[in-house]
């Protein structure tokens, strides 16, 4: 399991994406998220 450092598009907030994970939801907000597209920004 890697992590990774982004930022949530929807709130702002610091996230820790598991890269091995297609998506996920933000904590703060509940924004889902796609792992490819947040690690590439």
């Amino acid at each position: 399991m890697a992590l990774k450092a982004a930022r949530c598009e929807g709130c702002g907030a610091t996230l820790e994406i598991d890269e091995s994970k297609e998506s996920g939801f933000c904590p703060y907000c509940g924004m889902k998220y796609y792992t490819e597209y947040v690690c590439n920004k």
